[in-house]
């Protein structure tokens, strides 16, 4: 998936302007905002569109300059159908953390 959809491009639009309105430079917040977007799009398959546009997201950097973003959500929020495959997930990504160190 390399583009966003509409939605998310719309919803991108504003988190540039909340961005700068924190005082961001334009150039900055347009590439933060473009990098969330893409994150909650691709999230959004996993947890459903009101969670990936509302759910906490975190980033993790790492010491070799590169970084990975993680949706924080409870379990509970998760639709039942899904929760299987973010359970699957979850326990994947902490495997692999377990490994990186």
């Amino acid at each position: 998936m390399n583009g966003l959809s509409r939605i998310w491009k719309d919803w991108r639009r504003h988190r540039v302007r909340e961005l700068q309105m924190t005082g961001m430079p334009r150039v900055l917040a347009s590439d933060l905002a473009g990098r969330e977007a893409k994150a909650r799009q691709t999230a959004e398959g996993l947890v459903g569109h009101d969670l990936a546009r509302k759910g906490m997201l975190i980033t993790s950097l790492r010491p070799d300059g590169t970084y990975s973003m993680y949706l924080k959500a409870p379990i509970e929020d998760i639709p039942e159908a899904d929760r299987s495959r973010a359970n699957a997930w979850s326990a994947a990504e902490n495997l692999h953390s377990a490994f990186r160190h």
